[in-house]
């Protein structure tokens, strides 16, 4: 449903521990699958989350619907790259609209980590201070938000 590539330049771990921990712990998905491969200089991490969100949660009907994203992060010894692809599922018709804004919201959140690890590189900071400051907008947005349980 959406997608979202880049590349850049940087430290595999960091961008990895960004993924794992500045977005997806922050918005509480569940780890559902990963690997990682190594040879020679090349290597890549695939992480798979998921979260499901309840329609009687949302006091819109008792069914359910989950998104989720799959990240592959590649490393040739120079230059990284992800990809990131979302889906999402909704037994009910009239939630496909907030699904399709979820799973756009997750690729925008996943977008501003990376311009984040880009803009705090450049400034010297390592993945632990970009990973509060991710933290810190997530809790910020859900304090503004006024439907919280749509959040993600």
């Amino acid at each position: 449903m959406a997608k979202f590539e880049c590349s850049l330049k940087g430290d595999f771990n960091a961008v990895l521990r960004i993924i794992e921990q500045g977005i997806f712990e922050a918005y509480d998905s569940n780890f559902i699958n990963g690997g990682d491969f190594q040879s020679g200089k090349f290597r890549c991490a695939v992480r798979v989350f998921e979260r499901t969100m309840y329609g009687r949660d949302l006091a819109v009907t008792d069914s359910d619907y989950s998104i989720a994203m799959s990240v592959l992060l590649a490393d040739d010894g120079d230059n990284l790259f992800i990809s990131a692809g979302t889906s999402g599922e909704s037994r009910v018709v009239f939630l496909k609209g907030a699904l399709d804004s979820r799973v756009n919201k997750l690729v925008d959140r996943l977008r501003r980590a990376i311009e984040a690890y880009k803009s705090g590189a450049q400034q010297g900071l390592d993945a632990d201070a970009i990973i509060t400051k991710l933290h810190e907008e997530s809790q910020a947005g859900r304090e503004k938000d006024s439907s919280p349980a749509l959040e993600w």
